[in-house]
């Protein structure tokens, strides 16, 4: 765990933050003479004179005045972005935007009573449903607009800011929807061209170029992999590097590139921030259950002159840490994240393929007839059933594969006790595939423990990796169900609870000598 960066504070101050509760994102101000919390519970924003001086190596951190800003316009606040250094937009995950102008002068240490000066009303009408994180951004057309990820109907709103200041939602319209399901964070590179946005179930970050003409059917042009449920997520001042908080690991992702996001990533660090205890505490609800969404950290941001980062989790409303201090963690490159997935890579970065296929099978089935399949392993056999009637694109798949011998040799490459095994990569890697995609198909059942069902990277990016339900979990519908084990969870048991290392990896990985598929 990197070393915090302990701030100096009255005691006023440190009340109003112990005070706030379960916080959400936060924001540095332009200036950098504020920082900005979202209190989700108690429905207001802590707002926190701040100072940060001294050399990057050892910042020395100053709260020194604090304001409670209240607002019948302000509800459980999930975002916040500054438009300019005194006026905050603020998303609501019960309702609407608001932009609010901050009280000139001094904070006072009290609480501050104001009426948004702009709203963009949340309804289940088409434009704001359930807004969580909020972001700024002017593309190349020098339009100013305020984006919106919209959590529970999966897209992100662009909203013109016009008027004589500049400052009023007028136009609206829909910018990103594809490859995003619940987004949750969002962030705008320095220079204005790549929006990044988290995905929090389908465990990465999507980021579009906003070079392009952007709407409904715009794709993602990169991906970042690796996290559980990635939320707040910043670019540092050159562009180069972004960093993500995930909410279900007590970490934050690095990723880097050349300031072109194309692609797909892996983090190069995932460095800890919190400790188990604390850790624990935030993913364990009232009745001792855990919830594997929670615990980490939420916001996010990175202070205007570059030397600090700000965290908030479930159990802190507020932590800094010296940005000099994760630069000298060694690399890191597992992906934490409990959901299987097929890594999204780009031709360049491919592995070398066992086998390739230009494109998805013919139909080599009949979905009006009953198929089985004898799943030999290195550890037992395994015996399945396949839904084709409710999945025959998937079925057929997997059929075509296991006839032509796809299948042997490969191992199970990621194991997760008390969640799934999974394989069905020729590499090893979790990077391969058969060298086509083919779209999902409605899933109508639960991820039961004995479920087999498809590993992907995002929708309708299907190939041959698939995956085996250890045990019953709640995973969203995002991954074709096309059959279940009707014998060998006894070779689950053994092949999820064997000794793993980096990226859930087996030690000694079991493989799959050959599948026979029987029709009837």
């Amino acid at each position: 765990m990197i070393p915090r960066l302990e701030f100096a504070a009255s005691q006023p101050v440190r009340t109003a933050l112990q005070a706030i509760g379960r916080t959400e994102d936060l924001r540095f101000s332009p200036d950098n003479r504020l920082l900005v919390l979202a209190g989700f519970r108690r429905r207001l924003c802590l707002v926190l004179g701040i100072s940060i001086e001294g050399p990057a190596e050892d910042p020395r951190v100053t709260v020194h005045d604090f304001l409670e800003l209240v607002s019948p316009g302000i509800g459980l606040v999930h975002g916040i972005d500054f438009v300019d250094d005194r006026t905050i937009a603020v998303g609501n995950r019960d309702g609407q935007i608001a932009l609010f102008t901050l009280p000139v002068g001094e904070l006072g240490g009290r609480r501050f009573q104001a009426e948004p000066i702009a709203t963009v009303p949340g309804s289940l009408t088409r434009w704001v449903r359930s807004p969580g994180s909020v972001a700024t951004w002017q593309g190349e057309d020098g339009v100013r607009r305020l984006l919106v990820c919209n959590n529970y109907i999966h897209t992100v709103t662009g909203h013109v800011l016009g008027g004589p200041d500049g400052l009023r939602p007028a136009r609206a319209a829909f910018l990103l929807h594809r490859g995003l399901r619940i987004p949750d964070g969002i962030t705008v590179s320095h220079d204005g061209r790549w929006i990044a946005v988290s995905s929090h179930a389908t465990h990465d970050v999507k980021l579009f170029d906003g070079s392009r003409n952007l709407g409904w059917r715009t794709s993602p042009a990169g991906v970042l992999r690796g996290a559980a449920y990635p939320h707040g997520l910043r670019f540092t001042a050159d562009d180069r590097r972004i960093l993500v908080a995930d909410a279900g690991e007590p970490l934050v992702h690095v990723y880097e590139s050349d300031g072109d996001w194309s692609g797909a990533r892996d983090s190069v660090r995932a460095v800890t921030v919190l400790d188990s205890a604390t850790f624990e505490r935030g993913r364990t609800d009232k009745a001792g259950q855990t919830n594997r969404e929670e615990g980490g950290p939420k916001g996010v941001d990175i202070d205007r002159s570059g030397r600090v980062m700000a965290l908030t989790c479930q159990e802190e409303p507020l932590a800094f840490f010296s940005m000099a201090s994760w630069r000298a963690e060694a690399p890191w490159n597992a992906p934490t994240g409990q959901t299987p997935y097929a890594e999204f890579t780009t031709s360049q970065e491919t592995p070398p393929m066992a086998k390739e296929y230009s494109s998805p099978p013919a139909m080599v089935i009949d979905p009006a007839k009953n198929y089985t399949a004898v799943i030999e392993t290195s550890a037992g056999s395994m015996t399945a059933e396949f839904f084709a009637a409710d999945a025959p694109k998937t079925v057929n798949n997997f059929v075509f594969l296991a006839r032509d011998g796809y299948f042997d040799g490969i191992i199970f490459h990621r194991c997760i006790p008390g969640f799934m095994i999974q394989g069905g990569d020729p590499t090893g890697t979790g990077r391969g595939g058969p060298g086509y995609r083919f779209n999902d198909e409605p899933v109508t059942r639960q991820y039961l423990r004995g479920t087999l069902a498809m590993a992907n990277a995002g929708p309708n990016t299907n190939g041959s990796q698939f995956f085996v339900m250890h045990a019953d979990y709640p995973l969203p519908p995002n991954y074709t169900i096309f059959g279940k084990l009707t014998s060998g969870e006894e070779v689950v048991d053994a092949i999820a609870t064997a000794p793993t290392g980096a990226q859930d990896r087996p030690v000694n990985p079991v493989t799959i000598d050959s599948v026979t598929v029987t029709e009837s």
